[in-house]
């Protein structure tokens, strides 16, 4: 018996987006704000209809390959104002990267979008009324941060972990896994002759 028409129809096409391309980058904690790395903003094959956690493994993959280093942590993507990408600007609507190029009015290859590590987002704002903010540079807490340079070398020398964060407080990271944290330069090198003096051998 021969089949009708009707039930000989193939089955609808699945449509697929065509891959595009944008640029997507590393963002830092620089002088308590985040900012783009020189260098890190590197061409990325993308899905349109990617979501972020797409783009960011994908991300996170790309840089990898382009044999950059990727800071250890769990990361998230950021517009280029530093905002967390999880929906489009100024609506609910979950990002995805078609959604961003239709909203943003910019042609694919001059979309540039960012990664940080998540530690360096939250020490880099203040939430304030729901909204993240940055606040503006104090000339003394930034000349406290200019003074920590020399002894977070030092830290490092000593096996130590430290992170600076806001305004001007070293989180030290211990060998065996316990946190440290100094207030001041002065407390900071104390610490450090402690520490040198411990390490010395006995006489």
């Amino acid at each position: 018996m021969w089949l009708t028409k009707s039930l000989r129809r193939c089955p609808p096409l699945v449509h697929s987006l065509a891959p595009v391309q944008i640029s997507v980058g590393v963002m830092r904690m620089m002088d308590g704000f985040l900012r783009p790395v020189r260098g890190r903003l590197l061409p990325l094959d993308v899905e349109p209809q990617w979501s972020c956690q797409e783009l960011l493994a994908a991300a996170i993959k790309n840089q990898k390959d382009f044999k950059q280093v990727v800071e250890d942590g769990a990361h998230v993507l950021l517009y280029p104002d530093a905002r967390e990408i999880t929906n489009i600007p100024g609506t609910d609507i979950p990002f995805t990267v078609e959604m961003y190029k239709k909203t943003s009015g910019k042609p694919y290859q001059r979309i540039a979008l960012y990664i940080c590590t998540v530690e360096d987002l939250e020490n880099s704002c203040v939430a304030y009324c729901a909204q993240q903010i940055q606040v503006l540079k104090d000339p003394e807490v930034m000349s406290q941060r200019v003074e920590y340079k020399d002894t977070i070398k030092e830290l490092y020398k000593l096996g130590l972990k430290p992170a600076l964060l806001f305004p001007a407080q070293l989180r030290l990271t211990l060998p065996g896994g316990g946190r440290k944290w100094i207030s001041s330069v002065e407390e900071a090198k104390k610490y450090i002759a402690t520490l040198q003096k411990s390490s010395e051998p006995q006489k």
